[in-house]
């Protein structure tokens, strides 16, 4: 069976919230409702928070295997957070999110 985007989710948002540099980090959800209304912007990643220091925390969750590529929306918004000084990232699992957060305390 395949590991899907959902069957990793619980576990990274865990691993998130746990890290001792977040301050708060929660599951956004986006996508389309009823109707032509969206619930957030195209590209929006699917962690959402904040560290500690002040810095906004933006983790895309991708299925493993699948690669760290996102759709093009997601690819600019991430790269965007980065520029601006956001946490942000791709992931596949709890250990790469981990990675992010170690790697944004370590440069703090």
């Amino acid at each position: 069976m395949t590991t899907t985007e959902a069957d990793v989710t619980p576990a990274i948002l865990s691993a998130v919230q746990r890290h001792p540099l977040v301050a708060r980090a929660w599951k956004q959800s986006i996508g389309r409702m009823r109707g032509n209304y969206r619930s957030g912007p195209k590209g929006m990643p699917d962690v959402d928070g904040w560290t500690k220091d002040g810095r906004r925390i933006g983790i895309e969750i991708k299925a493993p295997g699948g690669g760290h590529g996102g759709t093009l929306d997601q690819i600019a918004t991430i790269d965007s957070m980065r520029q601006c000084g956001c946490v942000a990232g791709f992931v596949t699992s709890a250990d790469e999110a981990v990675a992010i957060l170690n790697a944004a305390m370590e440069a703090a």
